[in-house]
């Protein structure tokens, strides 16, 4: 980890686009390190390896609010996804056109956790979520997914409820619509292809 400090800290990338990280595991510390340099020019972030607390959340959606907008696209793996985690995201994210949310379990409230309920606490996450509204966030395509060990499944209940708080909002899982076809359901599966490797940087100059 310490060599990954160094290679962040003394090479110059004035131009740096994207940046993905993918390690085993990933101190939240290491990310903020990997991140800070380059979020005047970032404009997509790839953190899908290791599942984010709120509070990883709180530190990384932290790095872009003290800098202009560059952030367009972001693909985030939380812990638990919840009402709380998506104001956070719509209040410091505002120019974020493209979201892609990977998520352990789906809550209204982290903090009252004692079981996990998938189907109820999808329930109890739209019913906290009605009446919210993001006039000023940008997003225009979402994509939320509860994930297994082997694949994900689309949360179509979660992303339509949310499509009522967000006008900007145009397309579901980069499908080009808000429409949800009957065929896809609550339940199809997409198959996610796990790394195993120790650490793999990606840049897009």
């Amino acid at each position: 980890m310490e060599r990954i400090r160094e290679i962040f800290s003394q090479t110059p990338l004035p131009h740096l686009l994207k940046v993905g990280l993918e390690t085993f595991p990933t101190p939240i510390a290491i990310l903020e390190r990997c991140i800070r340099p380059f979020t005047r020019t970032l404009t997509t972030i790839d953190l899908t390896q290791e599942y984010l607390s709120f509070e990883d959340l709180q530190i990384v959606s932290g790095l872009f609010i003290q800098e202009p907008p560059s952030l367009k696209t972001a693909s985030l793996k939380l812990l638990y996804l919840s009402p709380r985690a998506v104001d956070l995201l719509a209040d410091r994210l505002q120019r974020l056109q493209d979201l892609t949310i990977l998520f352990f379990s789906i809550t209204d409230d982290e903090g009252a956790l004692d079981e996990i309920d998938r189907d109820h606490d999808e329930d109890r996450f739209c019913q906290e979520m009605e009446g919210r509204s993001y006039p000023n966030w940008h997003l225009r395509n979402v994509a939320l997914s509860l994930q297994f060990c082997c694949g994900k499944t689309c949360s179509w209940k979660a992303m339509k409820v949310l499509a009522k708080a967000l006008p900007s909002l145009r397309s579901f899982d980069g499908q080009g619509d808000l429409s949800v076809s009957e065929e896809w359901g609550d339940s199809d599966v997409y198959e996610v292809k796990e790394g195993m490797c120790d650490c793999i940087i990606r840049f897009d100059l």
